[in-house]
């Protein structure tokens, strides 16, 4: 089972007649969840929508593990959706956001936000040779494809969701925020800013930097921040309806959880672009971006210090590792996606 639903997906990367005709030759475990999400896929890229539900639908009842049953019901929102069946996606996201559903303690939240807000920005004295510019923001708020854009330029290096800083800092005695107190007499650790070879930036998009920032800031002087900012009910919208780890982002499970999480980020997002020198601060509109991809790749690499008239070949612009969710999204920008969170407004207020 597995080498087919591998040869499933492999399949469908590189022609959905293929995968299709895998569907169509494996008709005995389309009652498996694990082939029958892939199926759903490779259908509804060749333009088989209502095939690739009902597979999903029939699916269900004999799916016993809760976290192959959250992927489909993930899928079958995403298919309702497309269709314009608003109330059934809805109620299909639930379903997923139900299943698995990790504890959040909001005041705890809050209160690391504050202890966060607490640390003084305070540079150190060691900038690094090549430029570090970090994608900040909430999740799905289109990092993935700025970084893309970045990481084709030639001398830019794109190191995807590193955790390298992230956990630098929580290794200080203390842990973090705690350990803050001790940043001023602790050494600058080791990673990829030590020996950037031919690298003239570094793009890292890991989406809890802005939790280390006053960290980032001591190891690195010179790093740029980009604020990628979307419409707020678009963002949260595709927070909810997209299987993001919900042991990272345990927020996403419900409107009001959502909610409450984005205010807390808002807050700090808007304490550090006060805090940050403006030159190593950029808002940019999500939207805006969409709009007139090539002028804002300009603006952004006039800040970041990033030649954008020197593209690279193709191999050399391969994704990042590991590939997540995002990077198996991306495709020709869209810019109809926007306003999408409004369609849902009334089940985000009930």
């Amino acid at each position: 089972m597995e080498q087919v639903v591998t040869e499933l997906h492999l399949k469908d990367m590189v022609e959905v007649s293929l995968a299709v005709a895998v569907v169509e030759a494996q008709t005995d475990f389309l009652h498996d969840g694990q082939f029958a999400y892939a199926a759903s896929v490779a259908l509804d890229r060749a333009g088989q929508p209502k095939r690739a539900l009902n597979i999903l639908q029939e699916a269900l009842p004999h799916t016993t593990q809760p976290v192959v049953q959250k992927r489909l019901w993930f899928r079958i929102g995403r298919i309702l959706d497309a269709e314009g069946d608003h109330e059934g996606a809805w109620s299909a996201w639930t379903n997923a956001n139900t299943l698995l559903e990790p504890s959040w303690d909001p005041e705890k939240t809050k209160r690391t936000f504050e202890a966060i807000k607490a640390i003084p920005v305070d540079p150190g004295p060691t900038p690094c040779v090549a430029n570090p510019v970090f994608v900040v923001g909430l999740p799905r708020c289109g990092s993935t494809l700025l970084e893309s854009k970045l990481a084709s330029r030639h001398g830019v290096t794109a190191l995807g969701e590193d955790s390298s800083l992230l956990r630098a800092a929580h290794a200080l005695p203390g842990g973090w925020p705690k350990g803050a107190a001790q940043l001023q007499q602790t050494p600058r650790p080791e990673g990829w800013w030590s020996e950037p070879g031919g690298t003239t930036t570094f793009v890292d998009k890991n989406l809890f930097n802005h939790l280390v920032l006053p960290f980032i800031l001591h190891v690195l002087p010179n790093a740029r921040f980009i604020h990628l900012c979307r419409d707020q009910a678009d963002t949260l919208l595709s927070c909810f309806a997209e299987p993001l780890p919900a042991r990272l982002h345990p927020w996403t499970t419900s409107p009001e959880r959502l909610r409450q999480y984005a205010a807390l980020h808002n807050d700090l997002m808007s304490h550090w672009s006060s805090q940050v020198p403006k030159e190593q601060w950029l808002e940019v509109s999500y939207e805006s971006m969409v709009q007139d991809m090539d002028t804002s790749v300009r603006t952004i690499g006039q800040f970041a210090g990033i030649n954008t008239e020197q593209q690279k070949s193709g191999d050399e612009a391969a994704a990042p590792k590991p590939i997540t969710i995002s990077y198996e999204q991306l495709g020709a920008v869209r810019t109809d996606r926007s306003g999408r969170g409004q369609r849902y407004e009334a089940w985000f207020t009930r």
